[in-house]
């Protein structure tokens, strides 16, 4: 029956419909088109975008490479509006996840055709790789789509332990969760068309670990020929991509009280996994707090995606020669809901604490140099170390170390490659329900218009921000035209320059400096990643 539905079907559809927009009689407020791969039921949005939820792969076996579908099929046959199962993650109960997870979320603007050959531009979630999915709050992309004018699809991938952390059991795969998104791509060239969309202009683009899979799809050959430009929003570059032999203690101990991995219940996984994590993650690590994620096995994922050379990154496995143009944004207060989120951070510390801090996150000697160099000095707090604040120095510095200037850095080398490269930086931004709580994060990232937490840029791109004020509205108006002409010619506006040899030249985005040049401050290229390691420089295993 599975080889008639996935071979026989589509075949016979294909050969009828050959791919012709077909309405169907619906249901008031679905929309049934005919497609290459059999009737899509979407339904229409409150913003008037078609919304399609479909399941692009399954997999056979757990951690095993996934079967690009060959129908169209929705996440829930009676009720096409519903929104997909989450992947397996912490949070929900085994009833609200499933490993039958893997699914796109498609925005379709309003009276596109076949004929319409509009854009595609595939979002992926971030999450710290471990969470996270197309339900995300604002991550609904009909704004986006009617905007831009294109097709917005927001992915669904395997996290944590199902997506990056593999047995060593029959028919498992290496980097599961990259597997999953060329598997999507593969799916959107096949079906897109038929809803209007073009295989020529596929744009990928992503949010903090989402973003560090688009750049690990950077780094996949065989990834390539399926999108054209890619957007990276907050990629924290400072961990880098990992040597395979890094995951081992963690494979180790999470599986060693699972007799049988293949069959053991998603719940035990999780618990396994999350001890491990517990157990083994720590800073002065190469895997460090950011956990298991891609690793550079030579077969799929090629290239470590990083500007310089370690003793487990040769040279000659760095960067592609074959490089695509790029947007990297980070935010300008990235570090601030991590820092505040820690009790020590509740209250205001005096200067003779900047350089404790600094050792419990780099170590020496890199702490020392950090708090030595001109770039934090405070001049005032120096000569009274018992008084003044250094929370907002120590926000900056842990932004410019494992966001900004890991940025810039990567931009310099991608750029030296051929690749046109633009950078910038949010000034102005929505505050994320992620940031909502504690109150000290919430009261740090509302402290001032222009204090842009991490994902507080989220809500901005996708229209999506609850009554947003005329700034908010300003600002969506303005990324979302970056965007439209980015994905359909790979120019964000005419007045972003790109990277020029040393000179990043990161364009302000939103607030009181709009159109201005970020300082380079400490990214400046002998300091960070010269003078100062970032962590896949400071560690080698």
């Amino acid at each position: 029956m599975r080889t008639f539905l996935y071979v026989i079907v589509p075949a016979l559809l294909a050969g009828i419909a050959q791919c012709m927009y077909m309405p169907i009689a619906a249901a008031p407020n679905t929309v049934t088109t005919m497609t290459s791969l059999g009737p899509a039921v979407g339904t229409v949005t409150a913003a008037g975008a078609v919304k399609y939820v479909v399941r692009y792969a399954s997999t056979p076996v757990r951690w095993g490479a996934p079967a690009v579908e060959r129908v169209f099929l929705p996440a829930n046959i009676s009720n096409p509006s519903a929104m997909p199962p989450v992947c397996p993650q912490d949070g929900y109960s085994p009833g609200q996840y499933s490993e039958d997870c893997l699914f796109l979320v498609l925005y379709v603007p309003p009276n596109t055709r076949p004929s319409s050959s509009l854009p595609m531009l595939m979002w992926i979630h971030g999450g710290t790789n471990i969470m996270g999915s197309a339900s995300n709050p604002g991550l609904d992309g009909s704004n986006l789509a009617i905007a831009t004018q294109s097709i917005v699809a927001v992915v669904q991938y395997r996290l944590g332990v199902l997506g990056f952390l593999p047995p060593f059991t029959p028919g498992a795969v290496t980097n599961p969760a990259i597997h999953d998104l060329i598997a999507a791509l593969q799916f959107l060239h096949t079906a897109g068309p038929s809803l209007g969309g073009s295989t020529a202009r596929v744009t990928i683009a992503g949010q903090s670990s989402g973003a560090g899979l688009v750049r690990t799809l950077l780094g996949t050959p065989s990834a390539s020929q399926y999108f054209a430009r890619a957007w990276l929003h907050s990629d924290p570059m400072n961990y880098g991509l990992l040597p395979p032999a890094s995951l081992a203690p963690f494979q180790q101990e999470t599986y060693a009280n699972i007799s049988s991995p293949l069959t053991a219940s998603v719940a035990d996984l999780l618990t396994a996994y999350d001890n491990t994590l517990y157990t083994l993650e720590q800073p002065f690590d190469l895997v460090g707090l950011e956990g298991p994620r891609p690793v550079v096995d030579g077969q799929l994922v090629q290239y470590y995606m990083q500007p310089f050379a370690t003793s487990y990154a040769p040279s000659n496995r760095l960067l592609p020669q074959q490089v695509k143009a790029i947007v990297l944004t980070t935010v300008s207060a990235e570090a601030g809901p991590a820092d505040y989120a820690n009790p020590a951070f509740a209250t205001p510390l005096p200067y003779a604490a900047f350089l404790p801090v600094l050792e419990s996150v780099l170590g020496e000697p890199r702490a020392g140099l950090v708090a030595n160099s001109s770039y934090y000095a405070d001049p005032a707090a120096e000569n009274n170390p018992s008084g003044g604040d250094i929370r907002s120095l120590g926000v900056e510095v842990g932004t410019d170390y494992l966001w900004r200037c890991s940025n810039y850095a990567f931009a310099r080398a991608y750029s030296a490659l051929g690749a046109k490269v633009y950078v910038g930086e949010f000034q102005a931004g929505a505050l994320y329900p992620d940031n909502d709580s504690p109150q000290a994060v919430a009261d740090f990232c509302t402290d001032t218009p222009s204090t842009v937490c991490h994902e507080d840029d989220i809500y901005i791109l996708f229209g999506t921000t609850p009554s947003p004020n005329s700034g908010q509205t300003a600002l969506t108006r303005e990324l979302q035209g970056r965007y439209k002409q980015w994905v359909l010619d790979g120019v964000p506006g005419g007045d972003w320059r790109g990277v020029q040899g040393s000179v990043v030249g990161a364009r302000i985005l939103g607030g009181q400096g709009d159109g201005g040049l970020v300082a380079a401050g400490a990214c400046d290229p002998a300091f960070w990643g010269k003078q100062v390691d970032f962590d896949y420089q400071a560690y080698s295993s």
